[in-house]
């Protein structure tokens, strides 16, 4: 399941400013807003009303840092698109690996 989650996100990622130049929203079956698409940015959310992903856009392309949470709301992953590096924390909030992109 995480790594059809996680292909998903990477197409989201790589397509959504291509693919909707305009504002857009999608909802769970339960109503709750599931994915926000915008020129200046994509977040999506579990069911329970946390934070999955954000991500900002700048010119079409990904800004700032992107990040991903554990649906708890602790920190999962953090994109740092200027640096052009990533960390990954573990569900207990330590860090467990980092790398460039």
């Amino acid at each position: 399941m995480k790594k059809i989650l996680a292909a998903w996100m990477l197409f989201v990622l790589a397509f959504a400013p291509i693919l909707w130049a305009e504002e857009m929203k999608t909802y769970f079956p339960s109503g709750k807003v599931q994915m926000e698409i915008s020129d200046n940015g994509m977040k999506t959310y579990y069911e329970n009303g946390q934070i999955m992903n954000q991500i900002d856009y700048k010119n079409g392309e990904p800004a700032g840092v992107g990040k991903s949470y554990y649906e708890d709301g602790k920190i999962m992953r953090e994109d740092d698109y200027e640096k052009k590096s990533w960390k990954q924390y573990a569900p207990e909030g330590h860090l467990a690996a980092e790398g460039k992109m």
